[in-house]
């Protein structure tokens, strides 16, 4: 039967490897869970999952690291771990943040601030600090978001923590740049950066980068958002992170065409397209990137090709929209009923009891 000091030995390597090499960081999950399943280790089996919900989420499959996420909640109730449940929690509410549903990822993140603080994690609570303020900024709330961001970094400087530092001043730049204050954003993207590369973080400097592009596009500082968006998508690149390299693809386009180099910036927009399998939000930028750059390379017919494409993928859109939008509010709808119901027979066995009188008279 397979050891503890085994299958905890993937665990570790899980850990290690799901920001640097997701490839590896899968295959050791796996390796984990089957030694897990096969020594009947339900606690190991449940952190593995955490695992591989975590790992899921940093590459942006949203859905599967909600199936993970689950899966862990499942196994924290069942052995009764509720620093399992705080983790699984976490992860469900940064999940929920980044399908842009942000009132269901306040109520998981407060849930678990409420559990590190009960149990005086401190490392818990300056992470639940950070997310509950980035929620905050979703809902664009930016007041709540700075006073959640102060508590963090009032920490993190206390305790000498250079990488939650980073985090939080990553945080900033989207505070600063929302209130239009672009030379304190920009004064917050470096200081991030610089924190990360010190540190060889590829994953955090790879979201710092893609906030400090934000920052330059704003400014029209296309020489510093080419030279920053080419570093963000060899660190997207060598670490498979899909939705980083679209990120950073999109900002190389705009950069690319604003200084001039039209086929460049429609190479670009065109491999960003194959990359998004999905066909996310940023797909319509991309058929319109290409359509302008053919446009000014005269290539009218091309142009013309991509500007009905562009049509007709916003029309796709807004229908899609439209029915995710109306399932919403049946599923509300049918809730509420479900609720409703409950409520009704809980009052009717309340009535019941109350006719019979207490048990024995």
């Amino acid at each position: 039967m397979p050891s503890y000091d085994r299958i905890s030995a993937y665990y570790y390597l899980v850990a290690e490897n799901r920001s640097s090499d997701y490839k590896k960081a899968f295959h050791f999950t796996h390796l984990g869970v089957t030694l897990a399943k096969e020594a009947k280790d339900v606690r190991m089996e449940g952190n593995l999952y955490y695992q591989m919900c975590a790992v899921y989420w940093t590459i942006g499959s949203y859905d599967s690291a909600l199936v993970y996420s689950n899966k862990a909640l499942d196994f924290a109730q069942i052995i009764k771990d509720e620093g399992l449940e705080a983790k699984g929690e976490n992860l469900k509410s940064l999940i929920y943040k980044d399908k842009n549903m942000p009132e269901k990822a306040l109520e998981h993140a407060f849930n678990v601030l409420k559990y590190y603080e009960k149990v005086n994690h401190k490392e818990g609570i300056v992470t639940m600090l950070l997310n509950i303020g980035n929620i905050y900024m979703a809902l664009i709330n930016g007041e709540m978001a700075k006073t959640y961001y102060q508590r963090h970094e009032k920490i993190a400087e206390e305790d000498g923590d250079k990488e939650q530092l980073g985090n939080v001043y990553v945080s900033y730049v989207e505070i600063y740049l929302w209130e239009e204050n672009l030379p304190v954003a920009l004064e917050y993207a470096q200081k991030a950066i610089d924190i990360f590369r010190e540190l060889s973080l590829l994953f955090q400097l790879s979201v710092a980068l893609d906030n400090i592009a934000f920052v330059y596009a704003k400014m029209e500082d296309y020489q510093n958002l080419l030279k920053c968006s080419e570093e963000s998508l060899r660190i997207a690149e060598e670490l498979g992170m899909e939705r980083s390299m679209i990120n950073a693809l999109n900002s190389l386009a705009l950069a690319q065409f604003s200084l001039g180099q039209y086929a460049e910036s429609e190479a670009t927009a065109l491999r960003a397209l194959e990359t998004d399998s999905e066909g996310g939000p940023l797909k319509k930028s991309f058929l319109w990137r290409i359509a302008q750059a053919n446009i000014m390379m005269n290539n009218h017919a091309r142009a013309m090709a991509y500007l009905t494409k562009y049509d007709d993928h916003l029309f796709s859109y807004l229908q899609e929209d439209y029915r995710q939008r109306a399932s919403e509010m049946e599923i509300k709808y049918e809730t509420e009923k479900k609720e409703i119901e409950i409520q009704k027979q809980r009052q009717m066995i309340a009535r019941h009891t109350m006719e019979r009188g207490p048990a024995g008279g």
